[in-house]
């Protein structure tokens, strides 16, 4: 399925087109915390705000959205298991996911003018890395949001991920997972970091980003003794996603 379509756009290193999505988000996230403010908030204006946002960026960086197994999605809410490239993922998956979605983020993002407290507001997950025992303690919030019927997407190996492949996965998503006994769906993300690479200002148009959804993995039953077990079989799931 194609959700944004680019194809034949040219190949170009820019840095006016990555301004561009960074004005974007500076506006669309001034809007979020202005309404806020003046006590207009609501969550149509999150479901009408975010997937605009999402779809400006794909659009201002002549990005092509492809998307496969959504229907492996389920119905209920769900822990979203994933590798993590690039600040386009995000967007990536707002638009890629047939649902409400929140997001865990590093504690860092918080601070960023307007766009921390429109993330804060949105009832993005800060969690502090840095710090274990603090950082297991925020993630109750992941708990909280997927009992409200919201679902979580978090990155796999806690960050984003280092080379091509897959780190060590965190047992973080696990253990929220496992607590409300809410399924697994292993997710890839693919060609984000081709578009903006972690640390660049110059993004590449022309691009093709995929997210492919695998088939949901139970947790309702599933002991912490067998947290292992579990973990090994997402960590397959993923690669096999990583190489369809």
């Amino acid at each position: 399925m194609r959700i944004v379509d680019h194809r034949g756009a040219s190949v170009r290193r820019t840095r006016r087109r990555t301004l561009a999505a960074f004005g974007l988000t500076l506006t669309n996230s001034t809007s979020i915390v202005v309404r806020g403010i003046l006590g207009r908030l609501d969550a149509e204006d999150f479901a009408r705000v975010i997937p605009r946002w999402s779809r400006q960026v794909f659009d201002v960086s002549q990005t092509t959205l492809e998307v496969r197994g959504r229907e492996h999605v389920p119905d209920t809410p769900c822990v979203l298991l994933s590798n993590h490239r690039s600040l386009l993922d995000v967007p990536a998956i707002v638009l890629a996911f047939p649902g409400r979605v929140s997001f865990v983020a590093k504690e860092e993002l918080r601070s960023v003018p307007m766009f921390g407290r429109a993330m804060a507001r949105y009832g993005i997950i800060f969690v502090d890395r840095a710090h274990r025992e603090r950082a297991i303690a925020q993630l109750a919030a992941a708990g909280e949001a997927l009992r409200a019927g919201t679902s979580v997407w978090i990155a796999a190996e806690g960050g984003r991920s280092k080379g091509v492949g897959l780190g060590e996965l965190k047992k973080g998503p696990f253990h929220v997972a496992l607590q409300l006994a809410v399924p697994i769906v292993p997710t890839w993300i693919e060609g984000t970091e081709r578009v903006l690479p972690s640390g660049a200002l110059r993004s590449v148009t022309g691009q093709t980003v995929a997210v492919r959804f695998g088939p949901p993995l139970p947790t309702e039953g599933v002991t912490r003794g067998s947290l292992g077990a579990l973990m090994q079989q997402a960590r397959s799931a993923l690669l096999a996603l990583a190489d369809p």
